[in-house]
């Protein structure tokens, strides 16, 4: 017996001194962990140039390897890319990442063999796509006669699409089978167009109905097979719009399970059951439309109906983080210098911009200015990438970030002035200045001798980091925790030199550093550190020292009789 619940609801759904709860400020305003604690690469494809790793998406993918478990983006820029997709079942974790849904475009015009024909499919879990529009463009303008033209096949279970385009008529979307989720996409058709078995909720979406001449068409064919089994289509907070008519849906299999749920609907909708708007007057629907309950229909509109294991909270760290500039020597990248790239950022940004450096020597300063916040610089390994500058005294610095909220990773950065002690007498040469709020630095490397990181104010963490030098060479008014890092202390010729010189100049002033978990070694000497200024405050906690730390352990310089 047939068994097709169509249900329409419109009820609304309804450490210590530094960090108090850990990192108690976020990274990036929504309170989720960077992107890229989960992105372990990313690959880019270029249609147009030869600025990509790729000229094709499919070249891209195939270069990932089989049974894959971690996380790769893949950075599709502006263009036309006109050649059928395939995600294999042994890729996971990939994330397809376009331009904009109106600048990325994925094309083919496959047509009747469904599942040899679509332009794109998806046979993998773990999959992302965000701002690309898949077509297929055989029925496109009616230029043929119309026929089955899948836009996207999408059989992975856990996979998620963002601000993507589906287009085609006639079988635009196969939602085949597993837990998918689809936010602010558009999906246009006039046949069955969005149909299959998957466990889908669409949140957020356009719904385009094209014209067939007069002839009403079918929005969804959903293919619940049997009743035990916990498939179905949920459309929540989504608008139908369209110059053509159309049914909500039909049955593709006995048990078929579609609910609209605060849904508007313009004119076209000849078959739903209590919605919103002009479409949305249910007195001559049909009679087999199953009245639900607002709990029935809570439960079948939240996200647990695809996700009760938090598998989306991934996708949305992922989607969260906005385009990723890439800087090349070698002039494959977007740009040269890592300086062109922090230019390109638009002042007062607010979202992260991820720049990512690959391996070579940049040998010029880089300062990221006090209107540039969010830029998560990404090298390619400590040993990998490289900002060098050998300038000394003021102004100099290899590396200065004034900005809030900035992120640094697998790089080093180093103040060649003193090195090898090639220069008669030892300056000032700084490495790095940090005085932006809340940044963090994350296997860096710093490596001077006099003065090497300058911690000048804020809030800042340094995690896993090797720090280089022998006079003052962790110096400044900064709140910093430094935790599991290296310091490593430099041969002064028999001269003892002091690792810190903070400059806390107040008792109600909250700065100071704090070492935590970290190893002092080195051919040197030297003090723990010496105070910058009267009320200066160090802590190294559960710190591994070797004989690079002389007994005395502190010095306290011209401050005598203020300690």
């Amino acid at each position: 017996m047939l068994s097709y619940k169509w249900w329409m609801c419109t009820s609304i759904i309804c450490v210590g001194f530094l960090f108090s709860s850990a990192i108690s400020w976020n990274i990036g305003s929504s309170g989720r962990r960077n992107d890229e604690e989960i992105i372990s690469e990313t690959i880019v494809v270029d249609s147009e140039s030869e600025q990509g790793c790729f000229r094709s998406i499919q070249a891209a993918i195939d270069s990932i390897p089989s049974n894959n478990q971690r996380w790769i983006r893949i950075h599709i820029k502006p263009g036309f890319y006109r050649e059928q997709v395939l995600i294999p079942r042994d890729k996971p974790f990939i994330h397809l990442r376009g331009s904009g849904k109106r600048n990325t475009f994925i094309v083919w015009n496959g047509h009747d063999d469904i599942a040899a024909g679509a332009t794109f499919a998806s046979e993998a879990n773990n999959t992302l796509a965000q701002d690309i529009t898949f077509t297929n463009s055989y029925n496109s303008h009616h230029k043929n006669p119309m026929a089955r033209a899948v836009a996207a096949r999408i059989q992975g279970d856990k996979s998620a699409f963002y601000r993507c385009r589906f287009l085609s008529l006639q079988d635009t979307l196969w939602d085949v089978e597993g837990r998918h989720y689809f936010k602010s996409c558009t999906i246009h058709g006039a046949v069955d167009y969005i149909f299959g078995a998957g466990q889908s909720l669409y949140e957020g979406c356009t719904i385009s109905v094209a014209a067939l001449n007069g002839t009403p068409g079918y929005i969804t064919a959903q293919g619940r097979g049997v009743p035990n089994d916990t498939s179905g289509f949920v459309f929540k907070h989504c608008n139908i719009v369209g110059r053509g008519k159309a049914y909500l849906g039909r049955p593709w299999r006995d048990y078929a399970r579609v609910l609209f749920y605060n849904t508007s609907m313009n004119q076209l909708a000849l078959s739903e059951y209590n919605s919103r708007g002009p479409g949305g007057n249910s007195s001559e629907r049909v009679k087999w439309a199953k009245k639900m309950t607002e709990e029935e229909a809570k439960q079948l509109a939240s996200i647990s109906f695809i996700d009760n294991e938090g598998w989306l909270n991934t996708a949305f760290n992922i989607f969260a983080s906005p385009t990723t500039i890439v800087v090349d020597p070698s002039g494959k990248g977007g740009f040269r210098t890592i300086q062109a790239a922090i230019n390109s950022v638009p002042s007062n940004n607010q979202v992260w911009t991820t720049i990512d450096i690959k391996p070579g020597i940049y040998r010029e300063q880089v300062s990221i200015p006090q209107d540039k916040p969010f830029i998560y610089l990404k090298g390619a390994g400590k040993r990998n990438t490289f900002i060098v500058w050998d300038a000394h005294i003021n102004s100099t610095a290899a590396f200065t970030s004034e900005a809030d909220n900035t992120l640094a990773k697998d790089i080093t950065f180093i103040n060649s002035y003193n090195s090898h002690h090639i220069n008669p007498i030892m300056g000032v040469a700084v490495a790095a200045r940090i005085r932006g709020d809340k940044s963090v630095f994350y296997h860096c490397g710093f490596s001077g001798l006099q003065n090497t990181l300058w911690d000048d104010k804020g809030r800042h963490y340094f995690k896993f980091c090797t720090i280089h030098g022998a006079v003052d060479y962790i110096f400044g008014a900064a709140q910093s925790l430094y935790e599991s890092c290296r310091i490593t202390v430099a041969s002064l010729n028999r001269s003892v030199g002091f690792i810190t010189a903070q400059g806390r100049g107040r008792p109600e002033d909250t700065s100071g550093f704090v070492f935590k978990n970290c190893t002092i070694f080195g051919d040197g000497k030297a003090y723990l550190g010496r105070p910058w200024r009267e009320y200066a405050r160090v802590l190294f906690y559960s710190t591994s020292m070797s004989e690079a730390v002389v007994p005395q352990g502190w010095s306290i310089g011209d401050k005598l009789g203020k300690e």
